[in-house]
């Protein structure tokens, strides 16, 4: 089997058949699981054959997404800034909602704070204020630097258990 020119250097975006290609090796391969899967279902009874049949199903429902993301590719420039395998499969989970959610990196569980800029003049003195409001628009903290303000807005975070913050400027 002979190597293509673009699987030693970068990923060559103008061949998004590459991209087509991965999707579909990696979907054979899953297939073949899911062949093997209900295979030794049909030979086992009771709890065992149920636990292969969700195995089966699970496999089919990761088929399906590979295949509606194979539809979904613009064969004119699939990943036009990727260079290379990896930014591929990373492209390919993070812009899919749903494989965001089969592998765990769904990043809607993410909340989402506020970074607002204030300036207020009092007599002939600017003053600056950096406050972070959260995702219900509650202040957090405010304070006189934008980098405090981060450090202090996921330390409380953090502190209280809200779970995964993201800030994020107005």
């Amino acid at each position: 089997m002979t190597k293509s020119k673009d699987v030693v250097g970068g990923f060559d975006a103008t061949h998004c058949s590459t991209a087509i290609q991965v999707l579909r090796l990696l979907r054979n391969a899953i297939e073949k699981e899911a062949g093997i899967a209900i295979a030794r279902a049909d030979n086992m009874e009771g709890v065992i054959r149920s636990q292969w049949i969700m195995k089966f199903n699970t496999f089919n429902e990761v088929l399906d997404m590979i295949d509606m993301t194979i539809k979904s590719i613009p064969t004119e420039n699939p990943y036009e800034n990727c260079k290379n395998f990896d930014e591929v499969c990373k492209v390919f989970i993070e812009e899919n909602h749903e494989m965001r959610k089969f592998f765990g990196k769904d990043k809607q569980a993410t909340k989402t704070w506020t970074l607002k800029r204030h300036v207020f003049v009092r007599g002939a003195q600017r003053l600056v204020e950096y406050t972070v409001t959260d995702e219900n628009g509650k202040p957090v903290c405010a304070r006189n630097n934008q980098h405090d303000a981060v450090v202090s807005a996921l330390r409380i975070a953090s502190e209280t258990n809200r779970g995964a913050v993201q800030v994020v400027g107005e």
